[in-house]
């Protein structure tokens, strides 16, 4: 399940990063989100901060800006 999850992530960032010049992102609060026990276990299992890392070095790798937006 893990390794399916990272393939997909990859998949989806580098295809991202390879058809656009900027990326924007929301920052969310992913703490306050697992509050809700209704989603708390699917919230945890996206790997959001996992995506928005290999977003980050993929955009640096080839020169791409990504712009991270909201609260912090």
């Amino acid at each position: 399940m893990v390794n399916q999850r990272n393939d997909f992530l990859h998949k989806v960032s580098t295809s991202l990063v390879n058809e656009n010049q900027v990326i924007c992102i929301e920052n969310l609060r992913v703490k306050t989100m697992l509050k809700n026990s209704c989603l708390a276990k699917v919230i945890s299992k996206i790997s959001w901060s996992e995506f928005r890392r290999m977003l980050a070095y993929k955009c640096d790798w080839q020169g791409k800006q990504l712009v991270v937006m909201g609260a912090k």
